[in-house]
């Protein structure tokens, strides 16, 4: 009877610590996947700086219960660990909005975007361009 409930423990350990033991085989990429997090301070410090000249960003307004401005939602399905795809929001106070959507070349970090599904993806620069300043009601 020890015997049993000495192997059933040992048993049990080992079941237990197999839990712990990462394999290389077992990693099939996803560790490598770009985080939302990565896709935030990319965005924050690359994109949304250039479209805030689109809506006439006021960042001392954009304070408040609700806070205003940009925001971004990755698309986890689509994104490889080539491309993120999502759409970014705005915000004017409580109101949020989608405003466009994204693609970027992870590897090159170069971002497109595009207003809608019907159009063709364009490179920021050409997307800013294009696109008339609304005022913002902030």
């Amino acid at each position: 009877m020890k015997k049993y409930f000495a192997l059933t423990v040992v048993a049990a350990f080992l079941l237990a610590m197999s839990s712990f033991v990462h394999s290389s085989e077992d990693n099939d990429g996803e560790d490598d996947k770009v985080t939302n997090s990565e896709v935030w301070d990319y965005m924050h410090e690359n994109v949304f700086k250039k479209l805030y000249t689109l809506v006439d960003y006021d960042g001392k307004k954009s304070f408040s219960r609700c806070p205003s401005g940009f925001g971004q939602y990755m698309d986890t399905d689509a994104t490889t660990n080539d491309f993120v795809f999502g759409t970014i929001t705005y915000a004017q106070g409580c109101d949020r909005d989608d405003y466009c959507l994204y693609k970027i070349d992870w590897n090159k970090k170069e971002t497109f975007l595009r207003k809608s599904e019907k159009e063709a993806y364009v490179a920021l620069d050409t997307f800013v361009k294009n696109n008339k300043v609304k005022t913002a009601k902030i």
